[in-house]
């Protein structure tokens, strides 16, 4: 048995609906599902991937302090009503504040 196509798993992976990319004049262009892709060339010079999922920072601020947290923004502004979008923003940026500060932020590989 020989080797498997150079292209193989992202030749499977958009035959199986996931979006694959090609890289066109020096950017990554997204392409949906096999249909799509199957008129490009897949020589060795090409370059194909399957498009990566995001990865989003992720913070280590525990429930405890996401509440103390809130405290103060509830002092600055009386109280927080959390059907008023403003209110939201408001703790939403203290807490991503707080996480730069602190060096909190798992920031994602940029590979």
């Amino acid at each position: 048995m020989g080797e498997p196509h150079k292209w193989a798993e992202v030749i499977k992976a958009a035959a199986d609906g996931k979006d694959v990319e090609r890289f066109e004049q020096g950017v990554w262009k997204r392409k949906e599902g096999y249909y799509a892709i199957r008129n490009w060339l897949w020589g060795e010079k090409q370059q194909h991937r399957i498009k990566p999922e995001p990865v989003y920072p992720v913070t280590r601020i525990t429930p405890e302090e996401a509440y103390e947290m809130l405290k103060v923004c509830v002092e600055k502004v009386g109280r927080i009503e959390w059907t008023r979008a403003d209110d939201l923003v408001l703790f939403a940026n203290a807490a991503i504040r707080r996480a730069i500060e602190d060096g909190d932020v798992i920031l994602p590989n940029k590979d």
